[in-house]
Protein backbone atom coordinates (compact mmCIF):
# COMPACT_ATOMS: atom_id res chain seq x y z
CA UNK A 1 0.00 0.00 0.00
CA UNK A 2 1.41 3.37 -0.98
CA UNK A 3 2.22 5.89 1.74
CA UNK A 4 0.02 8.95 1.77
CA UNK A 5 1.52 12.24 0.67
CA UNK A 6 1.77 15.27 2.93
CA UNK A 7 2.36 18.95 2.31
CA UNK A 8 5.26 20.12 4.48
CA UNK A 9 4.96 23.66 5.86
CA UNK A 10 7.68 24.13 8.44
CA UNK A 11 10.28 22.51 10.67
CA UNK A 12 10.75 23.43 14.32
CA UNK A 13 12.39 22.04 17.44
CA UNK A 14 9.38 22.94 19.58
CA UNK A 15 7.07 20.24 20.89
CA UNK A 16 4.13 22.62 20.58
CA UNK A 17 1.77 22.27 17.60
CA UNK A 18 0.03 25.53 16.63
CA UNK A 19 -3.74 25.48 16.49
CA UNK A 20 -4.05 25.67 12.69
CA UNK A 21 -6.69 23.75 10.71
CA UNK A 22 -5.36 20.50 9.26
CA UNK A 23 -1.82 20.75 10.64
CA UNK A 24 -0.24 17.84 12.46
CA UNK A 25 3.28 16.98 13.61
CA UNK A 26 5.78 14.46 12.28
CA UNK A 27 8.47 14.08 14.92
CA UNK A 28 12.01 12.76 14.47
CA UNK A 29 14.24 13.16 17.50
CA UNK A 30 14.20 16.81 18.58
CA UNK A 31 12.79 17.98 15.25
CA UNK A 32 9.13 18.39 14.35
CA UNK A 33 7.80 18.90 10.83
CA UNK A 34 4.37 20.49 10.58
CA UNK A 35 2.40 18.91 7.76
CA UNK A 36 -1.07 18.58 6.28
CA UNK A 37 -2.49 15.73 4.23
CA UNK A 38 -2.31 16.43 0.49
CA UNK A 39 -3.13 14.61 -2.74
CA UNK A 40 -1.02 16.80 -5.00
CA UNK A 41 1.10 19.95 -4.99
CA UNK A 42 -1.00 23.14 -5.04
CA UNK A 43 -0.81 25.39 -8.08
CA UNK A 44 1.21 28.60 -7.52
CA UNK A 45 -1.83 30.87 -7.66
CA UNK A 46 -2.08 34.13 -5.70
CA UNK A 47 -4.73 32.60 -3.43
CA UNK A 48 -2.65 29.50 -2.69
CA UNK A 49 0.51 31.52 -2.06
CA UNK A 50 -1.40 33.84 0.28
CA UNK A 51 -2.87 30.85 2.15
CA UNK A 52 0.62 29.32 2.45
CA UNK A 53 2.05 32.56 3.86
CA UNK A 54 -0.82 32.91 6.33
CA UNK A 55 -0.19 29.37 7.58
CA UNK A 56 3.56 29.96 7.98
CA UNK A 57 2.94 33.31 9.70
CA UNK A 58 0.50 31.68 12.13
CA UNK A 59 3.10 29.04 12.97
CA UNK A 60 5.91 31.59 13.40
CA UNK A 61 3.73 33.80 15.62
CA UNK A 62 3.59 31.18 18.37
CA UNK A 63 6.87 29.28 18.04
CA UNK A 64 10.28 30.78 18.90
CA UNK A 65 12.16 29.01 16.08
CA UNK A 66 10.67 28.03 12.71
CA UNK A 67 12.13 27.13 9.33
CA UNK A 68 9.56 27.63 6.55
CA UNK A 69 9.61 24.92 3.90
CA UNK A 70 9.39 25.88 0.24
CA UNK A 71 5.85 26.32 -1.11
CA UNK A 72 4.31 23.14 -2.59
CA UNK A 73 6.78 20.71 -0.99
CA UNK A 74 5.04 17.34 -1.18
CA UNK A 75 6.48 14.00 -0.02
CA UNK A 76 5.47 10.85 1.78
CA UNK A 77 5.95 10.59 5.53
CA UNK A 78 8.74 7.99 5.18
CA UNK A 79 10.56 10.33 2.79
CA UNK A 80 10.12 13.21 5.23
CA UNK A 81 11.48 11.13 8.11
CA UNK A 82 14.57 10.29 6.04
CA UNK A 83 15.16 13.98 5.24
CA UNK A 84 14.82 15.01 8.89
CA UNK A 85 17.23 12.29 10.01
CA UNK A 86 19.80 13.04 7.30
CA UNK A 87 19.75 16.78 7.95
CA UNK A 88 19.18 16.77 11.71
CA UNK A 89 22.49 18.45 12.55
CA UNK A 90 22.22 21.30 10.03
CA UNK A 91 18.52 21.88 10.73
CA UNK A 92 19.15 22.04 14.48
CA UNK A 93 21.94 24.58 13.95
CA UNK A 94 19.83 26.72 11.64
CA UNK A 95 16.95 26.67 14.12
CA UNK A 96 19.37 27.88 16.78
CA UNK A 97 20.40 30.82 14.57
CA UNK A 98 16.87 31.93 13.69
CA UNK A 99 15.43 31.48 17.18
CA UNK A 100 13.65 34.68 18.22
CA UNK A 101 14.32 36.21 14.82
CA UNK A 102 12.26 37.61 11.96
CA UNK A 103 13.07 38.58 8.38
CA UNK A 104 13.05 42.15 7.10
CA UNK A 105 13.25 42.73 3.35
CA UNK A 106 14.72 45.69 1.49
CA UNK A 107 13.80 45.59 -2.21
CA UNK A 108 15.90 47.97 -4.29
CA UNK A 109 14.96 48.99 -7.84
CA UNK A 110 17.09 50.40 -10.63
CA UNK A 111 20.37 48.85 -9.45
CA UNK A 112 22.68 48.80 -12.50
CA UNK A 113 24.17 45.51 -13.55
CA UNK A 114 27.94 45.10 -13.85
CA UNK A 115 29.39 45.94 -17.22
CA UNK A 116 31.25 42.60 -17.30
CA UNK A 117 27.90 40.79 -17.43
CA UNK A 118 28.26 39.53 -13.90
CA UNK A 119 31.41 37.49 -14.50
CA UNK A 120 33.55 36.95 -11.44
CA UNK A 121 37.17 37.89 -12.12
CA UNK A 122 39.14 37.48 -8.89
CA UNK A 123 42.60 39.05 -8.57
CA UNK A 124 45.26 36.60 -9.69
CA UNK A 125 43.03 34.58 -12.02
CA UNK A 126 40.40 31.94 -11.60
CA UNK A 127 38.97 30.69 -8.32
CA UNK A 128 41.11 27.87 -6.95
CA UNK A 129 38.16 25.77 -5.83
CA UNK A 130 34.38 25.59 -5.83
CA UNK A 131 34.38 27.06 -2.33
CA UNK A 132 36.49 30.02 -3.52
CA UNK A 133 34.03 30.59 -6.35
CA UNK A 134 31.05 30.58 -4.00
CA UNK A 135 32.78 33.02 -1.64
CA UNK A 136 33.64 35.37 -4.51
CA UNK A 137 30.09 35.15 -5.83
CA UNK A 138 28.65 35.92 -2.37
CA UNK A 139 30.96 38.93 -2.07
CA UNK A 140 29.85 40.18 -5.49
CA UNK A 141 26.17 39.77 -4.61
CA UNK A 142 26.71 41.89 -1.51
CA UNK A 143 28.41 44.64 -3.55
CA UNK A 144 25.39 46.86 -4.20
CA UNK A 145 26.43 50.39 -5.25
CA UNK A 146 25.57 52.90 -2.53
CA UNK A 147 24.26 50.29 -0.11
CA UNK A 148 27.21 50.08 2.26
CA UNK A 149 26.08 53.16 4.20
CA UNK A 150 22.65 51.53 4.65
CA UNK A 151 24.26 48.32 5.84
CA UNK A 152 26.38 50.28 8.32
CA UNK A 153 23.34 52.17 9.65
CA UNK A 154 21.52 48.89 10.27
CA UNK A 155 24.51 46.92 11.53
CA UNK A 156 23.43 46.97 15.17
CA UNK A 157 20.29 44.97 14.28
CA UNK A 158 21.55 42.60 11.58
CA UNK A 159 22.12 39.02 12.69
CA UNK A 160 22.51 37.60 9.17
CA UNK A 161 22.14 38.89 5.62
CA UNK A 162 21.20 37.37 2.27
CA UNK A 163 21.29 39.24 -1.06
CA UNK A 164 19.47 38.19 -4.23
CA UNK A 165 19.67 39.85 -7.67
CA UNK A 166 17.17 39.64 -10.51
CA UNK A 167 18.14 42.05 -13.26
CA UNK A 168 18.11 45.55 -11.82
CA UNK A 169 16.12 44.53 -8.74
CA UNK A 170 18.09 43.58 -5.63
CA UNK A 171 16.45 42.03 -2.59
CA UNK A 172 18.35 42.29 0.69
CA UNK A 173 17.08 40.04 3.47
CA UNK A 174 18.05 40.73 7.06
CA UNK A 175 17.52 38.41 9.98
CA UNK A 176 16.94 40.53 13.09
CA UNK A 177 15.54 40.05 16.59
CA UNK A 178 11.75 40.11 16.63
CA UNK A 179 11.51 42.99 19.12
CA UNK A 180 13.69 45.23 16.93
CA UNK A 181 11.41 45.18 13.86
CA UNK A 182 9.82 48.61 14.35
CA UNK A 183 13.11 50.38 15.07
CA UNK A 184 14.82 48.61 12.16
CA UNK A 185 12.01 49.61 9.79
CA UNK A 186 12.30 53.30 10.67
CA UNK A 187 16.09 53.25 10.44
CA UNK A 188 16.09 51.38 7.12
CA UNK A 189 13.65 53.80 5.51
CA UNK A 190 15.73 56.78 6.63
CA UNK A 191 19.02 55.17 5.57
CA UNK A 192 17.74 54.38 2.06
CA UNK A 193 16.60 57.99 1.67
CA UNK A 194 19.99 59.35 2.79
CA UNK A 195 21.77 57.03 0.35
CA UNK A 196 19.52 58.12 -2.52
CA UNK A 197 18.42 54.55 -3.21
CA UNK A 198 14.97 53.62 -4.49
CA UNK A 199 13.70 50.88 -2.27
CA UNK A 200 10.87 49.49 -0.18
CA UNK A 201 11.20 48.12 3.35
CA UNK A 202 8.81 45.32 4.33
CA UNK A 203 8.37 42.86 7.19
CA UNK A 204 8.57 41.40 9.70
CA UNK A 205 8.19 38.00 8.05
CA UNK A 206 9.04 34.43 9.02
CA UNK A 207 12.69 33.75 8.08
CA UNK A 208 12.04 32.47 4.54
CA UNK A 209 15.41 33.51 3.13
CA UNK A 210 17.33 31.84 5.97
CA UNK A 211 15.59 28.48 5.91
CA UNK A 212 17.40 26.61 3.10
CA UNK A 213 14.49 24.17 2.89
Amino acid sequence: MRSKAVSVYAVTNSRTVPDAPGLRPVRVGNLTALVANARRAPAPTAANLRRYHETIAAIAAVLPAVLPVRFATIMTEPELVLVLRARAKSLTETLRRVRGGVQMTLRLAGVPQRQDGGAIRPPGGRARSGLDYLRQRAARERDVPGFESVRSALGAWIVEERVERKGEVVSVYHLIRRQAAAAYGRAATAALARAGLRGVVSGPFPPYAFSAL
